[in-house]
Formats: structure tokens, C-alpha cells, sequence
């Protein structure tokens, strides 16, 4: 009896240590988010305004970008084809929505709206520090990242 309780401990132990550390890391990641968007909400005051990234909550996006995504080749059929124009409209018809939802919430705040994403949850947009107030608690929104642009590696020719 002593012995398979002993087993039973040992099988437990390693997935009590990963949950430990897992949750440990994720507590990590919050708070580096946090300093992220405390720097972001700074800047905001400092310069009068700063460009975001706005990740979108599209309810069902999961379902909607797999049926998007499950057509594949050639369309065997008008039927098929009827149904994968039907898939991609509605995944960017969730989006739109959500968009549409999120800059409404911005009303009475300086904002503008750089880039919208048709098939991508995303908005870049330029901000003033009441929309970022506004963003931070939106049910709209699930993420804010400061939209800072990025040099491109440019590829290393062979030379021949």
C-alpha cells in the first residue's frame, strides 16, 4: 500500500514542479506586459501621443479561421467555391465587426486609425493617452503593443 502511494508521488511530483514553474513564468510575463504598456501609456504622455498595435477579441475567431483555412487547391465545384468565399467573408466579416466595436469605444478620444487588417485581428492606430485609457479596459481588446518600426534583415547574396 505504502509502495503505490510512494509511485503515485512520484508520477504527481514532476507535473506539480511544471505547474509551479509554469505559473511562475506567466505571473513573469505579466508583469514585463505591464512594464510594456506603463511605458506605453508614458510616452503617450510625454509626446502627446503613440502608434499601437490593438489585438482584437473576435468571438469565434478560432472556428471562423478554420473553416477559412480548410479549403484548400483547386475548387472542385461552384458549390465549394460558394462555400469558401462564404468562409472568408465570415471571418473578415468577425473582424470588421470587432473593429468597428472597438473604434466606437473611442469616440471623444484623439485617435487615428493607421491600418486595419481584413483576415487578421489587428489594428495599428495612432493614440492619445484617453484612448489608451479607453483600450486598456475595453472587452474589445485583449492586447496593446507599442507599434515601433522594425528593421528588415535584407537576405546575404551568394555572390555568383
Amino acid at each position: 500500500m505504502k509502495e503505490s502511494r510512494g509511485i503515485k508521488l512520484l508520477m504527481f511530483l514532476p507535473l506539480t514542479v511544471l505547474l509551479i514553474v509554469s505559473s511562475i513564468q506567466t505571473v513573469a510575463q505579466d508583469q514585463n506586459r505591464r512594464s510594456t504598456l506603463a511605458e506605453i501609456e508614458e510616452k503617450a504622455w510625454r509626446t502627446g501621443s503613440v502608434g499601437i498595435i490593438v489585438r482584437l477579441d473576435v468571438p469565434g475567431l478560432r472556428e471562423l479561421t478554420a473553416a477559412s483555412a480548410s479549403f484548400r487547391g483547386k475548387d472542385a465545384s461552384p458549390a465549394v467555391t460558394k462555400d469558401r468565399s462564404l468562409a472568408d467573408y465570415a471571418l473578415k466579416d468577425a473582424i470588421e465587426y470587432a473593429s468597428w466595436k472597438m473604434v466606437t469605444e473611442l469616440e471623444g478620444t484623439r485617435f487615428s486609425v493607421n491600418a486595419v487588417y481584413g483576415h487578421l485581428p489587428f489594428i495599428a492606430l495612432r493614440a492619445d493617452p484617453n484612448a489608451l485609457s479607453v483600450l486598456k479596459t475595453s472587452p474589445t481588446v485583449l492586447g496593446l503593443d507599442e507599434d515601433v518600426p522594425h528593421k528588415l534583415i535584407h537576405p546575404v547574396e551568394d555572390g555568383s
